[in-house]
């Protein structure tokens, strides 16, 4: 795929994506969710790289998504995660 894979304001997509994404995100760094906001950055939230694995992981999971390498390379913001799960995932949302 070719350039980013998520497109579309993040108010598009189902509050239970949302929130489930950010409770994650949050979870998996040791962050408040409060500051898990669409436009955060993960490096600001001081998401590495073994921590963004691990979230790619938890998210594959809970949303019966594949997270191909290509594609985690554009995930860099918490709505960016959001667009590409809201598009990719295979479970009851």
């Amino acid at each position: 795929m070719i350039g980013p894979p998520m497109i579309g304001p993040d108010d598009r997509h189902p509050p239970s994506i949302s929130g489930r994404v950010r409770g994650l995100l949050a979870d998996v760094a040791g962050v408040d969710a409060d500051g898990v906001v669409p436009e955060a950055r993960f490096d600001d939230l001081g998401v590495d790289s073994v921590t963004a694995a691990a979230l790619l992981g938890r998210l594959e999971e809970a949303f019966d998504v594949t997270i191909t390498p290509e594609d985690a390379l554009h995930l860099t913001t918490v709505g960016a995660v959001v667009r590409y799960v809201s598009r990719h995932a295979r479970c009851d949302r």
